[in-house]
């Protein structure tokens, strides 16, 4: 596997990932993002033979020493295999490079799945959105983390 920058030739793979995921993202979002080029996107890849497959994707948003995850999400098929642990890690990396010391995010609170990931991270709740999402209805929890501490996981 690989992680690397989303590309436009990406994008209708990462629009079946997306239709997987609770909330997700129109690809013309994503198209915009790509042109703009301010935020940090980048896929996770799996190479076999000679095809590729793209298997995650993430988004954030950078203003060191702070920065946003906006998004994380793993193909179905293939959840639960370590690829969101390794695209947060590439994140992680990343910002600390770039000067970052905190990382924040927001994740339905209901997804227990993925508030336990987070915690598992060393992600903690500063704060909740109350009614923040839509279909389903759910609120949002604020979370943070000092990525200058050693890896949690």
């Amino acid at each position: 596997m690989r992680i690397r920058r989303l590309t436009t030739v990406d994008l209708p793979q990462l629009a079946e990932i997306e239709s997987q995921t609770r909330s997700p993202w129109p690809v013309a979002e994503l198209t915009d993002e790509l042109q703009q080029g301010r935020d940090y996107v980048y896929v996770a890849e799996s190479l076999e033979g000679d095809r590729a497959e793209i298997e995650g994707w993430y988004k954030a948003q950078v203003v060191p020493p702070e920065a946003e995850l906006h998004k994380i999400a793993v193909l179905r098929a293939v959840r639960r295999q370590g690829i969101g642990q390794k695209l947060l890690d590439h994140l992680i990396g990343k910002l600390v490079k770039e000067g970052c010391s905190v990382l924040y995010l927001e994740v339905r609170s209901k997804n227990n799945q993925a508030v336990g990931f987070y915690r598992k991270n060393g992600f903690y709740e500063v704060g909740l959105r109350r009614g923040y999402y839509r279909e389903p209805v759910d609120d949002a929890l604020l979370m943070q983390r000092d990525i200058t501490q050693p890896g949690i996981s």
